[in-house]
């Protein structure tokens, strides 16, 4: 693939750009380039919802978009963010002096974010949560990059890194108490109440996010590369070990039966293979500590620079961020540190400590 970097496949490094710097480089940006698409998606439900624009030139991506999310149809409402993923002649002399390879560029003032030839679909996906977040924080509202299920009556959601387990541990849960989906790989939930929001977009995550079901897509589009879907790339490796989801998993997705729906449990997965296998009941406090850091999970580089939950590029937020996250976790009833360390887990043991009064 064109300018991949398979050691930054699960990575966002982001650079932060002045308002007038970055205007003038999306300028040249859509400016300079040919076939662009620009395709308006709704992240969220009747409670809470964004609109988030992705504007690009790859035909997998507009695609991967399409089939992932449900597209807008109210042209007239305000776009909360945008992600903008091109390929273009790196030799015009605004853009030289930015390392895209390296790094996406990132602007608060348009919610902005600029990336340059760099055709990896993961990078798109971390790319919208992080505009989300930075959108919804404004609202009492945060992102959380976790699964999350319906148990016996008990709203539970799992995150972690990538890697750390979260699809696993998801679908033991899932299919050893039945089950009911909630989200599958990200949602937004209220800080005040705990109260989780629907990111709208499920019924695709789950038909479409598998390998197994995305190769078919792209095998037939022009300017995919044949090492695209060679065993030893990056992109094959990172996908192999998905869970694949059933097209019949249950959800309530725009569903009033179950709800209000509030957050019973938030488990926090980690891998360190330094560390025994532990599952422990913490203090908001330290699920936060935790939370926030991305070193637990050995599948995760250490310069990545977001955290389990949610991306915050503004350092500016960064306090907010947290305080937010201090008070909703203050909210949760049960917070969970589980370190699998790869160990078999019993379903039941994470079930027993959430219905520990």
């Amino acid at each position: 693939m064109r300018n991949y970097n398979p050691n930054s496949a699960n990575t966002l490094l982001v650079e932060t750009l002045e308002e007038e710097e970055f205007r003038v480089l999306r300028d040249v940006c859509l400016s300079n380039t040919q076939s662009i698409t620009a395709t308006d998606a709704v992240i969220g439900d009747d409670e809470f919802s964004l609109k988030i624009r992705l504007i690009t030139n790859f035909k997998h991506l507009d695609l991967f978009w399409k089939l992932n999310f449900k597209e807008s149809e109210q042209n007239s409402t305000a776009i909360d963010g945008e992600i903008i993923f091109l390929e273009i002649d790196n030799t015009n002399e605004v853009i030289k002096k930015y390392d895209f390879q390296k790094f996406r560029f990132y602007n608060k003032k348009f919610n902005s974010i600029i990336s340059l030839n760099n055709d990896f679909f993961g990078n798109v996906k971390i790319s919208y949560r992080a505009i989300a977040a930075n959108a919804a924080i404004a609202n009492n509202v945060l992102t959380l990059h976790s699964g999350c299920l319906n148990i016996q009556g008990k709203y539970v959601a799992l995150t972690g890194d990538s890697g750390a387990g979260k699809s696993t541990i998801f679908n033991l849960l899932d299919s050893t108490f039945d089950g009911t989906l909630i989200w599958e790989d990200f949602g937004f939930i209220n800080v005040e109440n705990a109260h989780l929001i629907n990111p709208n977009e499920i019924f695709n995550q789950i038909k479409y996010r598998t390998l197994e079901t995305m190769l078919p897509l792209f095998k037939d589009l022009e300017n995919i590369n044949t090492e695209f879907f060679d065993v030893d790339n990056a992109f094959y490796s990172e996908r192999r070990l998905m869970i694949n989801f059933s097209d019949v998993r249950k959800t309530i997705q725009n569903s009033n039966v179950l709800r209000p729906k509030v957050l019973d449990a938030l488990v926090i997965i980690t891998n360190n293979l330094e560390l025994p296998f532990s599952i422990t009941k913490v203090s908001a406090a330290k699920a936060l500590k935790i939370f926030s850091k991305p070193i637990f999970s050995k599948a995760h580089q250490e310069q990545i620079k977001y955290a389990n939950g949610s991306l915050v590029l503004d350092d500016k937020l960064s306090q907010l961020h947290n305080e937010k996250f201090l008070e909703l976790f203050n909210t949760i009833k049960h917070l969970i540190i589980l370190n699998n360390n790869y160990t078999p887990i019993n379903p039941n043991t994470i079930l027993d400590l959430i219905n520990e009064n």
